[in-house]
């Protein structure tokens, strides 16, 4: 095989063609944080359909435990077929120490990652950020 064809037999296993990607676990939660609220997206699997839920929810500490478990029983009584959310499991980005309570009222299992890995895009919203890290 020549250099080319290298680099085309990469660029397809990379794009992959038109197939079809799909996520690993049945369900994703995204949390971007901030000083005064969190942005939580979830997307559910419907049968084939993948849903998305979202929510804006201030950090005070009752609001927070709100967002938790509005996110376990979406995920609870949206997703087909059933799916139990326990241990929650969720992606939450490590802005400043705003985390830290987040990861305290929802529980669970956190990924935590770097705010500049989840901006990468040119338009920068709490929405967005929050969906790319559901996903």
């Amino acid at each position: 095989m020549g250099r080319s064809s290298d680099i085309n037999a990469l660029e397809n296993f990379l794009v992959g063609n038109g197939e079809e990607i799909r996520p690993l676990f049945p369900y994703g939660v995204g949390i971007d944080t901030h000083r005064d609220f969190i942005q939580v997206c979830i997307l559910i699997k419907e049968g084939e359909s993948i849903r998305q839920y979202e929510q804006k929810r201030s950090t005070a500490w009752h609001s927070m435990k709100d967002a938790a478990e509005w996110a376990r029983e979406t995920i609870r009584t949206k997703s087909i077929p059933t799916v139990d959310p326990e241990p929650l499991r969720y992606t939450i980005e490590s802005t400043s120490t705003y985390h830290m309570p987040v990861m305290k009222a929802f529980g669970g299992k956190p990924s935590v990652v770097n705010p500049l890995l989840a901006g990468a895009t040119r338009r920068k919203t709490d929405v967005l950020d929050a969906r790319l890290l559901a996903y």
